[in-house]
């Protein structure tokens, strides 16, 4: 049970940070656009 436990604690981590760095990287990705635009204009 307590392995159990472990694991899937490491696996909800490790979700979250994926979680955070697609996020991250969705932002990043809209500023950038964002900026193109304002250029482009």
């Amino acid at each position: 049970m307590k392995i159990h436990n472990k694991k899937s604690k490491i696996i909800f981590i490790l979700a979250n940070i994926g979680i955070m760095g697609l996020v991250l990287m969705l932002n990043m990705f809209y500023r950038k656009r964002d900026l193109m635009q304002k250029y482009d204009v």
